[in-house]
């Protein structure tokens, strides 16, 4: 899946209320101060700056979204399902 069509799977999952957090995401964020809100826009309007790859025994593609949002710089990590399409949110990074 190229850039183009992981952002239209991203945003689509959104649209239809596909996202999921994993515990570990859901502890960063509360570690950073990045609220669900904050992650939505990014999955809306971040930037992917490279191809999402499949990691080796997962069943999603990995990608990197990354957004700028009132003085907050962050990225967040998602699996992408593209056979539904629905999102993961694996983790927010600083």
């Amino acid at each position: 899946m190229n850039k183009v069509n992981a952002k239209k799977a991203i945003q689509l999952a959104v649209t239809q209320g596909r996202v999921s957090f994993t515990r570990h995401a859901i502890d960063r964020m509360a570690e950073r101060e990045i609220n669900r809100k904050m992650v939505f826009a990014a999955l809306q309007h971040g930037r992917i700056n490279r191809e999402p790859e499949r990691s080796p025994g997962k069943a999603a593609l990995e990608g990197k979204l990354d957004y700028y949002e009132a003085g907050e710089r962050f990225s967040v990590i998602v699996g992408i399902v593209d056979a539904d399409p629905s999102l993961i949110v694996i983790t927010v990074l600083e």
